[in-house]
């Protein structure tokens, strides 16, 4: 019988696969700012002007998601089985990168989910659904069996029988079906303060006036030795190849809009139905400005559901 680990799991380093915009975007620049952490460097970051002034507490508000940086979880943390090494975790990211897939494009939104302020998708995506899911299956094997602390850290008996079958054969209840992407910007926060602070943070957000965002990479981000003393950073970071060659990257959403697909245009909002939204994404690019719906401040329905 092999004993996975026998020292403590805070003696190992843990590995995750995220989304995380380009170091320097504005999208990276607001987030990383509001945690006061930067994931690329592995450095502090001063808060952003009047956070301070109008939430004394934000450095404890921010504790949390502070651990691990900007991002959103694709793959959720993991040990790395026996026999498995981070230079080995680093060529599967290439590979999978440059594996050449739909790109998923989203309308971000300020939103809540289960008592967590995050960056969400509007609406919806079928690709980024995807892109999730292959991420879950294609690096699962580096993923070392769940110990029982892991299990009762989960606290299986708030999961639906669905996610505790995710959590047995993926190492996480919130996969597949039970996925949301979220970019996490507070802890989670009572009804009565959550409001004035999304308020506060929705504001901030449309200010940098990114309406559409390509989720168009993965990194590896690495929590180092002792776990309870170290905060995630990122190794390396992979842009995804594209099956579509004419459609650019988000960095040039956010920099040179008029040079975007479609799908990718700033002034561009979804206002075809899903399926006639898809049908028209695989038309050839094009620079032609749309107009834009401006509803992105409109809450949906999957913003508050229980769970992640």
């Amino acid at each position: 019988m092999i004993r996975l680990y026998s020292a403590t799991m805070a003696d190992y380093p843990r590995y995750a696969i995220y989304y995380t915009p380009a170091p320097g975007s504005d999208l990276d620049r607001f987030g990383a700012q509001l945690l006061g952490y930067d994931a690329f460097t592995g450095g502090d970051l001063p808060f952003p002007d009047g956070i301070l002034q109008m939430s004394p507490d934000w450095r404890d508000l921010t504790r949390d998601p502070r651990k691990y940086g900007f991002h959103a979880t694709l793959k959720a943390p993991l040990l790395l089985a026996p026999g498995k090494t981070e230079a080995e975790l680093l060529a599967a990211c290439k590979a999978f990168a440059v594996t050449p897939r739909a790109i998923p494009v989203i309308r971000p939104v300020v939103g809540s989910i289960s008592g967590f302020i995050a960056v969400i998708p509007a609406e919806p995506s079928t690709e980024l659904e995807r892109l999730a899911a292959d991420c879950t299956r294609e690096f699962d094997s580096f993923r070392a069996p769940l110990t029982p602390d892991d299990r009762e850290r989960r606290n299986r008996s708030r999961l639906t029988q669905r996610q505790r079958e995710h959590l047995d054969r993926w190492g996480y209840p919130y996969v597949m079906e039970d996925f949301r992407f979220h970019m996490t910007l507070t802890g989670r926060l009572d009804t009565e303060r959550r409001e004035p602070v999304l308020t506060m943070l929705r504001s901030r957000f449309s200010a940098i006036g990114l309406t559409m965002l390509a989720i168009d990479s993965i990194a590896v981000f690495r929590r180092g030795i002792p776990s309870g003393k170290c905060r995630f950073a990122i190794p390396d970071r992979q842009p995804l190849e594209t099956s579509d060659q004419g459609c650019l990257r988000s960095e040039s959403v956010e920099h040179d809009p008029e040079k975007a697909c479609p799908a990718l245009d700033a002034g561009w909002a979804p206002v075809f139905r899903r399926d006639k939204r898809e049908a028209f994404a695989r038309r050839p690019c094009s620079n032609k400005k749309i107009e834009r719906d401006d509803d992105s401040k409109k809450s949906h329905p999957a913003l508050e559901r229980d769970g992640f």
